[in-house]
Protein backbone atom coordinates (compact mmCIF):
# COMPACT_ATOMS: atom_id res chain seq x y z
CA UNK A 1 0.00 0.00 0.00
CA UNK A 2 1.48 3.51 -1.12
CA UNK A 3 1.22 5.92 2.02
CA UNK A 4 -1.26 8.09 1.73
CA UNK A 5 -0.09 11.53 1.29
CA UNK A 6 -3.12 13.72 1.30
CA UNK A 7 -6.62 13.08 2.01
CA UNK A 8 -9.62 15.13 0.22
CA UNK A 9 -13.17 15.18 1.42
CA UNK A 10 -16.86 15.48 0.04
CA UNK A 11 -19.80 16.36 1.93
CA UNK A 12 -22.99 14.03 1.83
CA UNK A 13 -26.43 15.34 1.95
CA UNK A 14 -27.74 13.71 5.57
CA UNK A 15 -24.21 12.37 7.20
CA UNK A 16 -20.97 12.65 5.64
CA UNK A 17 -18.02 10.98 3.22
CA UNK A 18 -14.31 11.48 3.36
CA UNK A 19 -12.47 10.52 0.52
CA UNK A 20 -8.74 9.50 1.05
CA UNK A 21 -6.45 9.52 -2.36
CA UNK A 22 -3.95 7.96 -2.23
CA UNK A 23 -0.30 8.87 -3.84
CA UNK A 24 3.13 10.14 -3.14
CA UNK A 25 5.30 13.26 -3.49
CA UNK A 26 5.37 12.64 -7.38
CA UNK A 27 1.30 12.74 -7.47
CA UNK A 28 -1.80 10.96 -7.03
CA UNK A 29 -1.81 7.15 -7.81
CA UNK A 30 -4.14 5.12 -10.08
CA UNK A 31 -5.43 3.46 -7.01
CA UNK A 32 -8.93 3.99 -6.37
CA UNK A 33 -9.84 6.03 -3.25
CA UNK A 34 -11.31 4.89 -0.33
CA UNK A 35 -14.56 5.70 1.33
CA UNK A 36 -15.00 6.55 4.85
CA UNK A 37 -18.50 7.19 5.48
CA UNK A 38 -20.01 8.98 8.99
CA UNK A 39 -23.42 9.17 10.31
CA UNK A 40 -22.77 12.80 12.11
CA UNK A 41 -23.17 16.07 10.08
CA UNK A 42 -20.16 17.23 9.12
CA UNK A 43 -17.89 13.78 8.82
CA UNK A 44 -15.37 14.69 5.97
CA UNK A 45 -15.51 18.07 6.32
CA UNK A 46 -11.71 17.89 7.77
CA UNK A 47 -9.46 15.14 7.11
CA UNK A 48 -5.84 14.28 7.52
CA UNK A 49 -3.38 11.77 7.29
CA UNK A 50 -2.00 11.21 10.91
CA UNK A 51 1.13 9.65 10.55
CA UNK A 52 1.16 5.90 12.22
CA UNK A 53 -0.66 6.60 15.20
CA UNK A 54 -0.51 2.92 16.47
CA UNK A 55 3.29 2.29 15.90
CA UNK A 56 2.48 -0.50 13.32
CA UNK A 57 4.39 0.78 10.37
CA UNK A 58 1.35 1.96 8.28
CA UNK A 59 -0.03 5.83 7.90
CA UNK A 60 -3.29 6.06 10.02
CA UNK A 61 -5.92 8.87 8.87
CA UNK A 62 -8.22 11.22 11.09
CA UNK A 63 -11.54 12.81 10.49
CA UNK A 64 -12.23 15.70 12.67
CA UNK A 65 -16.09 16.56 12.87
CA UNK A 66 -15.76 19.82 14.93
CA UNK A 67 -19.38 20.63 15.76
CA UNK A 68 -19.75 17.38 17.22
CA UNK A 69 -16.89 17.63 19.30
CA UNK A 70 -15.35 14.13 17.89
CA UNK A 71 -12.40 12.71 15.97
CA UNK A 72 -12.37 9.42 14.18
CA UNK A 73 -9.07 7.92 13.73
CA UNK A 74 -9.03 4.91 10.81
CA UNK A 75 -6.04 2.76 10.81
CA UNK A 76 -4.27 1.72 8.12
CA UNK A 77 -2.59 -1.48 6.87
CA UNK A 78 -1.13 -3.48 4.35
CA UNK A 79 -2.63 -2.65 0.73
CA UNK A 80 -5.32 -1.08 2.60
CA UNK A 81 -7.27 1.55 4.78
CA UNK A 82 -9.94 0.76 7.78
CA UNK A 83 -12.95 1.82 6.83
CA UNK A 84 -14.66 1.37 10.53
CA UNK A 85 -12.82 3.83 13.09
CA UNK A 86 -10.51 1.98 15.27
CA UNK A 87 -11.23 4.84 17.74
CA UNK A 88 -13.34 7.81 18.48
CA UNK A 89 -12.28 10.88 20.49
CA UNK A 90 -14.83 12.99 22.28
CA UNK A 91 -14.77 15.88 23.57
CA UNK A 92 -17.65 18.54 24.30
CA UNK A 93 -15.26 21.85 23.26
CA UNK A 94 -13.53 20.04 20.64
CA UNK A 95 -11.88 23.43 18.83
CA UNK A 96 -13.08 24.77 15.59
CA UNK A 97 -8.86 25.58 13.68
CA UNK A 98 -10.67 27.16 10.75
Amino acid sequence: MRRASSARSASAASAGLARVCYGSTSGLGARAPTELVGAVSGFGRDVAAAGDVDGDGYEDVVVGVPAAGRAYVFRGAAGRLATTAAWVLEHPRLPDCR
